[in-house]
């Protein structure tokens, strides 16, 4: 078999369909090997999520304060979410992603403080309390009841209403905030959001313990609804040993160069020790590693410089044993058809090593 195929990635999309039950019980296997302590990964770096932001709290509402609040409000000193709900204001960090993050979370609080229903919060929302991992979601709040809302609800047009059924099973509680089960998240998120967004959420959820056994059951109950082909497409995509949102994606552009899929956190012993590849295949000695900004950000991970020089050796020991490692930055896992040029190219460039 040739190196690279390169009709490979076309016959996927045409012929190729996708296996979702059995990449859950492959996700199941790896879940169990993570519980028995035999998983040698499991302890490295990933991007679990600890930072998530959290609901705030409101300010105390009384009747007879209104007038003062509504000058505070006025005054910038505190902001009105909803009618009888003020939250304190917080300081936009600079980063996109975060701060939507934490206009989602105030929009929750707004939300259940003002709705006598009974609602789940859902898809991104639920995906946020959950601690799953987001990519491009928006700061929409999502919200799910088991009937139709009556339009007399206030909760805004930051809130976007679902309606459908939601058995005891697909319904829980994270830190007294009602919102759909980790099971039913996933399925939901895969359903609404573009494939990339749906993979990130769903290796993030398994990671974090969602039950393969019932994301397939809610699979198989909701065949024929809207978007329920992406969502299987996006299930059977899923690779968990993926560390990161941007190893993820980084995944999804190489596993279809070549009928052999690739692995992930590869192990390959060197002179200096044992390392660790992200993305890449044993047999070719081609590796893919992505490089998040945070990794050189210091703190708890250390002086940047001496990062950098431990890459350096890293890279050095890894071009020893034969291995070919190309880097990988968020500008070339965000953008599909440069990061697919430059995975071909990867190929096209050893291939040629090899002939010479």
């Amino acid at each position: 078999m040739p190196i690279f195929e390169p009709t490979y990635r076309q016959h996927c999309q045409v012929t190729c369909k996708p296996d979702y039950a059995g990449n859950l019980r492959r996700i199941a296997r790896w879940q169990q090997a993570r519980r028995d302590g035999a998983d040698p990964t499991a302890r490295m770096y990933s991007a679990d999520r600890s930072d998530i932001p959290t609901v705030p709290r409101a300010v105390l509402y009384r009747r007879d304060e209104r007038r003062k609040l509504a000058e505070e409000a006025r005054a910038g000193k505190i902001d009105r979410l909803r009618r009888g709900v003020y939250l304190r204001p917080f300081t936009r960090s600079g980063r996109a992603s975060k701060d939507a993050e934490v206009t989602v979370m105030r929009g929750v609080r707004g939300v259940v403080d003002v709705s006598s229903a009974d609602l789940w919060f859902s898809h991104t929302t639920a995906a946020l309390l959950h601690r799953c991992w987001l990519y491009r979601a928006s700061s929409t709040v999502h919200v799910t009841y088991r009937v139709k809302p009556h339009t007399a609800i206030e909760t805004g047009d930051d809130v976007r209403k679902h309606w459908t059924t939601l058995t005891e099973r697909d319904r829980a509680v994270v830190d007294g905030i009602p919102v759909t089960a980790l099971e039913r998240t996933v399925v939901d998120c895969a359903r609404l959001l573009s494939f990339d967004g749906g993979v990130v959420v769903a290796t993030s959820a398994f990671r974090l313990g969602a039950d393969p056994a019932v994301v397939g059951e809610i699979l198989d109950e909701m065949g024929g609804t809207r978007g329920i082909v992406k969502a299987r497409e996006v299930v059977a995509a899923v690779e968990p040993g993926c560390a990161s949102p941007g190893e993820a994606l980084a995944y999804q552009g190489a596993r279809s160069l070549r009928p052999q899929q690739p692995e992930t956190q590869v192990r390959v012993p060197t002179r200096r020790g044992v390392y660790w590849v992200d993305i890449g295949w044993s047999d070719l000695k081609i590796g893919f590693e992505f490089n998040g900004a945070v990794k050189l950000s210091g703190g708890s991970f250390g002086d940047p410089d001496v990062r950098r020089q431990d890459q350096s050796a890293r890279a050095q020991a890894l071009m020893e044993e034969g291995w070919w490692i190309v880097d990988l930055a968020w500008d070339d896992v965000i953008d599909p058809e440069r990061l697919d040029l430059l995975m071909r190219q990867v190929f096209v460039d050893r291939r040629r090593q090899h002939e010479k």
